[in-house]
């Protein structure tokens, strides 16, 4: 089975938790998660761990959700910049990420 070499970007929807995947050509993965989820296994299982398996995920690099976003314009990868209130460039796209008033994630 040959796995399409694509870049994704997926947002899980887990409750009371935020978690992004960026999968890079196929097989090469960068997660973004709070650190409340990665310490809550059963979840990360239930919620992400078969979309990754789906996906045929090889190499992992994992960032801490609070991390990222509490940095000004840095480039994580080659793939992934974050800018000053919670804006993520991913590949072509950009990403902002809000609060639950939909404000920037730091307003």
């Amino acid at each position: 089975m040959k796995v399409i070499e694509q870049n994704k970007i997926i947002v899980y929807n887990v409750k009371g938790y935020s978690a992004i995947d960026l999968v890079m050509g196929g097989q090469d993965l960068i997660s973004i998660a709070d650190s409340s989820l990665l310490l809550d296994q059963k979840t990360v299982d239930f919620n992400i761990k078969n979309a990754r398996i789906y996906s045929g995920i090889h190499k992992q690099k994992q960032l801490i959700f609070e991390e990222v976003m509490s940095v000004e314009d840095t480039q994580i990868d080659g793939n992934l910049k974050v800018y000053a209130n919670g804006v993520i460039q991913a590949f072509d796209k950009v990403i902002a990420i809000l609060n639950d008033k939909f404000q920037p994630f730091f307003f």
